[in-house]
């Protein structure tokens, strides 16, 4: 399941910006963090302890109820007129059916916040990401959150932006 997760990361349009393409516009600046889900806390102490931490991420080990889990995203802030920035997760399922993952991704700026949210369908014993793109918001902070049925997982979480 990691390699999956790798493999995935990697086909992330965020992550996929061509380094030329850095070179060749002298005023771009990119800033992209990924973060091992394990920064991140469960939804108060109940949640907390049904939470397990692994080498892959976190994942839910109660066996009849979802937990929810917060995850902070530093984001770096530019001072600019166009700033795009972008989040994404990935989410784990280790159950023998396919089961939805629903997370939302809320975004600080500076006139207020910004959300997205998206139930992500897994399919048995695999991963799945989920991308989500902010453009032209000059952002000072972000909170992923997931609802995890019992058996599944949150691996990784990224943000980034760009700025010109």
């Amino acid at each position: 399941r990691l390699l999956k997760m790798i493999n995935i990361f990697c086909r992330l349009r965020i992550l996929c910006v061509v380094p030329l393409m850095i070179l060749s516009v002298p005023s771009l600046a990119q800033t992209v963090y990924s973060y091992h889900a394990s920064m991140c806390q469960g939804a108060g102490a109940g949640h907390e302890a049904k939470m397990k931490v692994t080498k892959l991420g976190v994942e839910n080990k109660h066996a009849t109820s979802a937990i929810w889990i917060r995850c902070p995203v530093p984001v770096e802030y530019f001072d600019s007129s166009f700033t795009d920035s972008g989040f994404g997760v990935v989410v784990t399922n280790s159950r023998n059916t396919s089961v939805k993952i629903y997370c939302i991704l809320d975004a600080l700026d500076p006139t207020g916040f910004t959300s997205r949210s998206s139930n992500i369908t897994v399919a048995p014993n695999n991963v799945k990401e989920q991308v989500w793109e902010i453009p032209n918001k000059e952002l000072v902070g972000a909170l992923i959150s997931c609802k995890l049925p019992p058996k599944t997982g949150l691996g990784l979480y990224i943000g980034g932006s760009t700025s010109f």
